[in-house]
């Protein structure tokens, strides 16, 4: 096959490719093919970067990041030839071309060679700078300006209009909504980004010729379209249902269908192998060869192979993130047409398509499930007919066109502008809770863009030298903002903190810090029934040592949470053993299964006499000790056998106000800490808070181990019946010992924070992550999960601590030494 590399212009170059491999495609059945997989020497990977080489019939595929703990980052470069159909090993990266993941990549016609910027490895920050490809070798490119962040899950994409890359998006130190342009020899930064155009990474990104624009497609579970124009960003045709709502996607101009293609992805229900376009300003779906075909999987890799005249699928993961794939795929496919592509019912519409259809060949027009009309295909593979659209209600409604006898089938949509049957019903949104009761129904609402900013003016780290109160959604101090960041601690174990460790983190910028405080402790005996009265015998001993530590901590500036560790069942973890036995639960129960323990807690009305009793007691004699920030009643509430919805939520949350309210009224000033179920937020967004704003200077306590690679921390499918009730599919819960390497991004965490900011709006209650961190040494990029989580916190101003000082998890070893990610902590600190 005789390949031109004409460098006239960028369109010249590709026309000459398609004409010169023609016969290619003629050989090609139209219809998904699997071709030769990427060798068993090829490691599968996360966020790999990928682009067609045109002048050379050829599609590369660079770099990654680990699909499972023992792999490392990669720096390879696989090239997949389109005259031998096979993938062989490029050449090796030159040494400052780390190994990486997520980095954009295009090739630039302009150039003859594939440009790469940015990308994150194993440290901290992500990647600025920039390499070219010839083919043969990298070399490096020009050095990004001062305002060029390095970033990963940026996407870009060549426009010829312009003769330049365009650049978008991507999460580092913070998640960017910026645009760059490259000239082959210089970086400069294009227009802002217009109002509701936000932040966004693993997006689809492609110059669409029809469209004479750079199209921006979702990502993040957005569904929203922009398009560029060379000088400026604008509105796109929005994806409708059943379309939007993936991320981990890629989006390429498909010549034989003529509009933009986007293939698999992970949305709020599973993986998909949908393919949809964006074609005639309109989205649709596109469904060919049902079998063989691409297996679902998120974070594919797809490009447009000039050489094959064909659109290609390649590796990416399977639907919950645990395995990586080696295969290709390729899809040659006849596009179709519909003339108009609205209209009320009864429309005469032109339907057409081609060419790839057998000639002779029967070809079936249906709408909606049914038969229209079928019609032959002519000599040249082409179909040229005209319907009439039947009764329907309005809405995008599915026309396809099929062959059985070569296993072919593509649709598009027809928009129904009247109804002889009424309109479309709206699907249910689950109703609200309120954490004392029913409430009334809550709207179910995506988490909006997060704003950007930086922290308000005055709400940075200050020593404690008063009490903090909650206002208008924030921490304060004499009405002015305070952000509160520190560790978690536990003050009263083997051996007390030493003054030396309080006075380390007044120096690492730190000014609070949570104590776990043990139930324990402070009444290992049962109390003794007396008439009616349970008579409780205290440890004094113990409490005046939490206080001695209460004061170290306040001496250098830091407040103290004190949080009751922990909630049920923690059955020998933080609550007395006797709590468990028969003589002091309702249910009259000497419990050995710690899940029925905390299943039968939300109904024993003794055992929360019981805690509240000892909640009560503490605060009133912790009331006259300074430096207390507030309490926390119930640390990650196990719902044990109940199910995962609002009804349980609501049931725990009404035991946990009842314990709050008694914590107030034995220390009036502090702020109450409370959350839903577990520590990740579950059931918030279809919570009703209104018992805990009436209590006022409250917050919210999220848990952040939140693994990032795809979602909101949450299920926040609509459509499920665990909306907002369970974590999301491919979670990764960073401390599991068998959960994947991290690859979160600051923007994916703000994005799980701003679930729970949005589910507590118009409240006045503060998000305050009590908890956040990873296995520690265990994690392999565990400096950019620690980074990630608290440059999302300070990005949203949302205060935190950190886990923690000392243990498993902890900053601090044995021996003493600090590990490497307490410098991430400090930074984060200080911000």
């Amino acid at each position: 096959m005789v390949r031109f590399a004409i460098r006239a212009c960028a369109l010249a170059t590709v026309l000459v490719v398609i004409q010169a491999s023609a016969a290619v495609a003629d050989n090609n059945p139209q219809a998904w093919t699997e071709t030769t997989s990427l060798p068993p020497s090829f490691t599968p990977r996360w966020d790999s970067a990928s682009s067609a080489f045109p002048t050379l019939g050829e599609v590369i595929l660079f770099g990654g990041g680990p699909i499972s703990l023992g792999q490392s980052w990669w720096n390879d470069t696989w090239v997949y030839s389109d005259a031998t159909q096979q993938w062989t090993k490029g050449p090796a990266a030159p040494a400052g071309l780390t190994p990486r993941s997520g980095a954009a990549m295009a090739y630039d016609p302009d150039i003859d060679k594939i440009v790469l910027f940015g990308g994150a490895g194993p440290s901290w920050p992500p990647y600025d700078d920039t390499w070219l490809f010839d083919g043969t070798s990298w070399t490096p490119g020009p050095a990004a300006p001062a305002a060029l962040e390095g970033r990963t899950g940026a996407e870009m994409a060549f426009d010829p209009d312009i003769g330049k890359i365009v650049m978008f998006g991507g999460s580092g130190l913070d998640g960017y909504d910026d645009t760059w342009l490259f000239d082959g020899s210089s970086w400069t930064q294009g227009p802002a980004a217009p109002n509701g155009m936000g932040a966004r990474v693993n997006f689809g990104m492609t110059y669409d010729p029809t469209l004479a624009a750079v199209v921006v497609a979702g990502g993040d579970g957005g569904a929203d379209v922009w398009l560029f124009d060379g000088t400026s960003w604008s509105p796109g045709p929005t994806m409708p249902d059943g379309v939007a709502d993936r991320e981990r996607v890629k989006l390429v101009y498909d010549p034989q269908l003529e509009g933009d293609v986007m293939f698999g992805g992970l949305g709020p229900g599973s993986a998909t192998t949908t393919t949809n376009i964006l074609a005639d300003s309109q989205w649709s779906t596109v469904t060919v060869n049902p079998r063989p075909r691409p297996q679902a999987r998120l974070d594919a890799q797809i490009v447009w192979d000039t050489g094959a005249d064909a659109f290609m699928v390649f590796g990416g993961e399977t639907k919950n993130g645990a395995e990586g794939l080696s295969d290709s795929w390729i899809l040659v496919a006849p596009p179709l047409k519909l003339s108009p592509r609205s209209g009320p019912v009864g429309t005469v519409v032109s339907v057409t398509s081609g060419p790839g259809w057998p000639e002779g060949g029967s070809v079936h027009v249906v709408f909606m499930k049914r038969l229209l009309e079928t019609v032959t295909a002519d000599a040249d593979g082409n179909i040229s007919t005209s319907v009439t659209v039947p009764g329907s209600a309005p809405g995008p409604k599915t026309f396809v066109v099929s062959n059985t006898d070569i296993r072919v089938s593509v649709s598009t949509t027809f928009t129904v502008t009247g109804s002889q049957d009424g309109p479309r019903s709206q699907p249910n949104v689950p109703g609200g809770h309120d954490g004392a009761g029913a409430g009334a129904p809550a709207v179910a609402s995506a988490p909006a863009p997060p704003a950007h900013s930086p922290l308000r003016q005055g709400q940075t780290p200050i020593p404690a030298t008063g009490q903090i109160t909650v206002a208008d959604g924030q921490f304060e101090l004499n009405s002015q903002p305070v952000a509160l960041r520190g560790l978690d601690v536990s003050p009263l174990g083997k051996t007390d903190i030493p003054d030396a460790d309080y006075a380390d983190m007044e120096s690492w910028n730190m000014n609070v810090v949570r104590f776990f405080v043990h139930w324990s402790d402070m009444e290992p005996n049962p109390p003794v029934l007396q008439g009616t009265t349970w008579k409780h015998t205290w440890n004094m001993g113990k409490l005046n040592r939490l206080k001695n530590e209460i004061a170290l901590a306040y001496n250098h500036g830091e407040y103290v949470l004190i949080e009751d560790y922990c909630g049920p069942p923690c059955m020998g973890n933080g609550w007395p053993d006797w709590t468990y036995d028969a003589p002091y639960n309702s249910h009259q129960i000497t419990y050995t299964d710690p899940v029925q323990a905390a299943t039968d807690y939300w109904t024993d009305p003794l055992r929360q006499q019981f805690t509240m009793d000892f909640l009560s007691w503490l605060a009133k004699h912790l009331a006259d000790t300074p430096g207390i920030l507030g309490y926390e009643a119930l640390n990650e509430p196990a719902q044990g056998t109940y199910p995962s919805d609002s009804e349980t939520t609501a049931m725990i949350m009404k035991v946990e106000l009842a314990l709050c309210q008694a914590i107030r009224e034995s220390d009036p000033p502090r702020v109450i800490f409370f959350t839903t179920r577990g520590g990740a937020g579950a059931g918030a967004p279809n919570a009703n808070f209104n018992g805990y704003k009436t209590l006022g200077n409250v917050a919210f306590d999220l848990h952040d181990y939140f693994g990032g690679r795809w979602g909101d921390g949450l299920n926040m499918n609509p459509a499920s019946p665990t909306y907002g009730e369970q974590m999301s599919e491919v979670n990764d819960f960073t401390i599991d010992v068998d959960t994947p390497p991290y690859m979160g991004t600051t923007y994916g965490q703000e994005r799980y924070m701003l679930t729970i900011i949005n589910s507590l709006k118009n409240t006045g209650i503060p998000v305050f992550i009590g908890e956040l961190g990873g296995r520690g040494e265990d994690e392999p990029n565990i400096i950019t999960l620690f980074a990630t989580m608290t440059g999302a916190a300070n990005s949203l101003d949302i205060s935190w601590t950190a886990m923690a000082l000392t243990g498993r998890y902890g900053v601090l070893k044995q021996d003493g030494t600090t590990e490497p990610w307490l410098q991430t902590l400090i930074d984060a600190a200080g911000a």
